[in-house]
């Protein structure tokens, strides 16, 4: 990974900023125990990313099995109105593609990202900003949690000034 091409930010309770949305939006916590009784909603947002571009890296039911039963990731789906738009991940350790590790992290972190809000579902505006906050508060106050990491792309400017707006400050936490 070419850390000269990417943003490295972390979040903390103490840097989070406040925000109150509309009740429309919800937030729910899917790991391992309970995936398989969420794999519907995950499939349709998986396809959901498919309509709003190309990538390989889009999850099917074999890649999201492997990213919460052999890696221990998590992911926040995001709802407007009972329909999930979009989601955000997180794991115990530094994993990019949520497959691989590339870096433990303490006990009291979470690696987040790989964010995703859908581009053709009628949504009010700000439903970016409510996304982020929303998800990102949900990891941030998990038992035992005291701070978040999350890195972007340089041209990724929409999350970086997302991330940014919620509360995330740069640091670098990436070990090369």
């Amino acid at each position: 990974m070419d850390t000269t091409k990417i943003f490295q930010l972390t979040l903390s309770k103490d840097t989070l900023v406040e925000f109150n949305f509309s009740e429309d939006y919800k937030v729910v916590f899917v790991n391992k125990k309970n995936y398989p009784q969420y794999l519907e909603q995950l499939l349709h947002l998986s396809n959901l990313m498919k309509d709003d571009f190309t990538w390989v890296g889009i999850p099917d039911k074999q890649m999201l099995k492997r990213r919460f039963e052999s890696f221990n990731s998590s992911v926040q789906l995001f709802y407007y109105n009972d329909l999930p738009i979009g989601w955000t991940w997180g794991n115990p350790n530094f994993t990019p593609l949520w497959e691989i590790t590339n870096q433990p992290l303490q006990e009291n972190e979470i690696y987040t990202g790989g964010s995703f809000l859908s581009q053709k579902v009628k949504k009010p505006k700000g439903s970016g900003t409510a996304m982020y906050y929303l998800t990102y508060k949900k990891f941030l106050y998990m038992d035992g949690i005291d701070c978040l990491y999350a890195y972007v792309d340089n041209w990724n400017h929409k999350s970086i000034h997302l991330l940014k707006k919620i509360g995330f400050t740069n640091f670098n936490f990436i070990k090369e």
